[in-house]
């Protein structure tokens, strides 16, 4: 059948689609990452963005992790993983970012994904860091499930040509 789409208007990423029709596409937002689960952030505060000192859990439209934890890549990787097998590997996962153009982790190891351009530019492009982050995160998919269809969207603060390193060209 047709491909579907159980969208996610807000990464509020990896989807709220209970219930939507397979196959299906996949569409996340990096603040969906691994599915949106409110008990999440008083169980593990490490995995949301480092925002002026603090562990920071946003909104809606507002949800941003701290990219550089293995744990919230391998978690999106399984969550994609899943979402994939529950569609017959017929889905494809189209990674995007959240629509606010701040609230990314200022922890040093988030600080250390975007190139030094990026940070002598104010810190307003964020490519770098999400082109390593998706990278990272379907290599993980790609290992379980070589045929998956992921995707990345260009967008916002993540629209610009990242500095130091490249999509993987199975994007």
């Amino acid at each position: 059948g047709a491909m579907g789409d159980i969208g996610c208007y807000s990464l509020d990423m990896v989807l709220n689609a209970v219930g939507y029709p397979k196959p299906l596409t996949v569409t996340g937002y990096t603040s969906d990452f691994f599915g949106k689960n409110p008990a999440t952030y008083p169980e593990h505060p490490e995995f949301f963005a480092l925002v002026d000192g603090k562990r920071v859990q946003g909104g809606h439209h507002m949800e941003q992790y701290c990219l550089s934890n293995p744990e919230v890549r391998r978690r999106t990787a399984q969550y994609i993983l899943k979402r994939l097998k529950e569609c017959d590997g017929k889905g494809q996962y189209v990674f995007g970012q959240v629509d606010t153009p701040h609230g990314y982790c200022r922890c040093d190891n988030c600080m250390a994904l975007d190139s030094e351009k990026e940070r002598a530019g104010g810190g307003r492009s964020r490519t770098t860091r999400f082109v390593k982050t998706i990278n990272d995160i379907a290599d993980q998919v790609w290992e379980k499930c070589p045929t998956a269809d992921l995707r990345m969207w260009a967008y916002l603060d993540y629209r610009q040509l990242p500095d130091g390193g490249k999509p993987d060209p199975r994007f």
